[in-house]
């Protein structure tokens, strides 16, 4: 039976794990906010092109998410397993980076040993933000999505196009262009759910991998 003084220890450590819940996630709004602030002042207006979208950002706490989960799936994959380390090193492109936040926190996190990151986007204006807010360089660059050699890449991250018959030729594309073992994490996917070609790799349904 639980005394009456264990109830009331049992009570104040609860009240201490929700004020330190509470301090962290007033931690992350401050951190999420600092991150996403380019997408507000740093978006270059330019006309949409057909068949795709404007620069759109990507939920923050949606991209972490996908980043855990591969940091969770991978050191138990045997493509992806290191000797001395829980993942071997990795390269990844994102298709359509626009400004480049993402690909900046692809390239600084520390939950995935990526040691490549480069991205492309076929608007000019934003691969010249990129390079000039996050310091991008030569690893931000102007290219068509459908030109792109994904060969000697292990992530692939994508953005959808906003026509359908666009998105699920470039899907085709990409499926058939990336190696064997390679990720393919698309969002909004037409054809990555029905390809025989790829399994689901995480539970979002968000990360595929070629067979």
């Amino acid at each position: 039976m639980t005394s009456s003084y264990e109830m009331e220890r049992f009570i104040e450590d609860l009240d201490d794990i929700r004020k330190r819940y509470l301090e962290m996630l007033t931690r992350c709004e401050i951190m999420t906010a600092a991150l996403e602030a380019p997408d507000q002042w740093a978006v270059p207006t330019i006309e949409g092109a057909e068949g795709l979208f404007q620069y759109i950002p990507y939920d923050l706490g949606g991209l972490i998410e996908i980043i855990q989960e591969l940091a969770t799936v991978l050191p138990d994959d045997p493509d992806f397993k290191h000797s001395q380390q829980p993942i071997r090193p990795l390269s990844l492109v994102e298709i359509g980076c626009g400004i480049g936040r993402n690909l900046n926190i692809f390239r600084n996190q520390q939950a995935l040993p990526i040691v490549k990151a480069v991205g492309f986007d076929i608007v000019p204006e934003y691969i010249e933000v990129a390079q000039r807010i996050y310091g991008l360089g030569e690893d931000v660059f102007v290219n068509d999505a459908m030109d792109f050699d994904y060969r000697g890449f292990d992530l692939i991250f994508y953005r959808p196009f906003s026509d359908d018959k666009m998105q699920r030729d470039f899907e085709e594309y990409l499926i058939d262009g990336v190696k064997p073992g390679a990720i393919i994490i698309g969002l909004n996917t037409e054809r990555l759910q029905s390809s025989r070609k790829v399994r689901e790799l995480d539970p979002s349904g968000n990360c595929y991998k070629k067979l």
